[in-house]
């Protein structure tokens, strides 16, 4: 079986094979294709939102502290789920996720593509229910490569709070019942036990990647 060592030898990625945890499923993904990796990384995330909002344990953003706000009466879309945390703003939709700071202003990072964009303009003061409610968005300019990598890698270190707290409150177990709909041979799947530990390598590859390397996270 091809091990994590054997696929990230021979490639010029400045990531080296203890910053990588250890995956039964993508293992050439990740070496070759980090970009597409942390794709599958970050829609396999907001599937087990999706689950934890269902949860036989209630609903679990909510329990974290996450705000529901219903949609309005004469839209068919989901719920939004706002929540503010030590001066940030995570707003979690099925599409994507937007985080802001008071510092650093915000971010998006739709579902698909892996392609953070950095909001313009002041806060964002009420509920996106779709991505027509999203501010302003624009890929980082040359001078603005700091504050996106700061935007991301914040973002990623509190959804690894997250996944933290899930396990530490109801169980590796539930993870793993969670993702269970999820696997299909045909899609790359990171096994409960390693979500946190890929998160954790995804946010040191987005620290590493400053325009010398060939991740290209940004």
């Amino acid at each position: 079986m091809t091990t994590i060592h054997d696929s990230v030898q021979n490639t010029d990625m400045r990531v080296t094979a203890c910053d990588l945890p250890c995956q039964p499923h993508g293992f050439a993904l990740v070496a070759e294709k980090p970009h597409k990796f942390a794709q599958h990384l970050l829609s396999q995330q907001i599937w087990c939102w999706g689950q934890d909002i269902e949860s036989i344990h209630g609903n679990l953003l909510v329990r974290y502290g996450f705000q529901r706000v219903p949609p309005p009466a004469d839209t068919k879309v989901p719920s939004c789920y706002h929540m503010e945390s030590d001066g940030a703003t995570i707003i979690l939709r099925g599409f994507g996720v937007f985080y802001e700071n008071d510092r650093l202003g915000g971010l998006y990072l739709a579902r698909y593509g892996f392609a953070p964009q950095l909001a313009e303009g002041g806060r964002v003061n009420r509920p996106i229910f779709t991505t027509e409610d999203l501010p302003p968005l624009h890929k980082s300019q040359i001078g603005e490569e700091d504050r996106c990598r700061l935007l991301l890698t914040s973002l990623i270190d509190w959804i690894c709070r997250y996944e933290v707290w899930v396990v530490d409150e109801f169980g590796i177990e539930y993870r793993c019942e969670s993702l269970r709909p999820w696997s299909n041979p045909k899609r790359v799947v990171i096994p409960a036990t390693e979500i946190v530990a890929t998160w954790q390598w995804l946010s040191r590859a987005v620290r590493k990647d400053d325009g010398r390397t060939q991740i290209g996270l940004l």
